[in-house]
């Protein structure tokens, strides 16, 4: 879809293979092919402990169940690049807040 859409708003080959291969392979278990690649994936794995998916979660009585199974691993395993983790550890303690403050019924 990507390349379809880029190609009818006529944008260059080159910049829409380095486009595709950066959200190719994003998965879990993939291992993408360039830097760029590596940094969507990382980025798509954090956002797994953000907030605003948490909050999506609980508004939809969803028990976050592919959330929670990745969460043991997420930071060893699946995190590529140093920075990555880095903020994954930023973002982890501001869940934990936030989640701490619902159980607890912080105003």
């Amino acid at each position: 879809m990507l390349k379809e859409e880029m190609k009818k708003l006529q944008y260059d080959d080159e910049i829409i293979e380095q486009c595709y291969l950066a959200i190719y392979k994003h998965s879990c278990y993939d291992m993408p092919e360039t830097l760029e690649g590596i940094i969507v994936k990382d980025a798509d794995k954090i956002d797994f402990i953000g907030i605003g998916r948490w909050k999506q979660c609980i508004k939809e009585q969803n028990k976050c169940n592919s959330i929670l199974e990745l969460l043991p691993n997420l930071r060893s395993e699946l995190l590529q690049l140093e920075c990555s983790r880095k903020i994954y550890d930023i973002e982890v303690s501001k869940l934990i807040k936030y989640l701490h403050d619902i159980i607890f019924d912080v105003k």
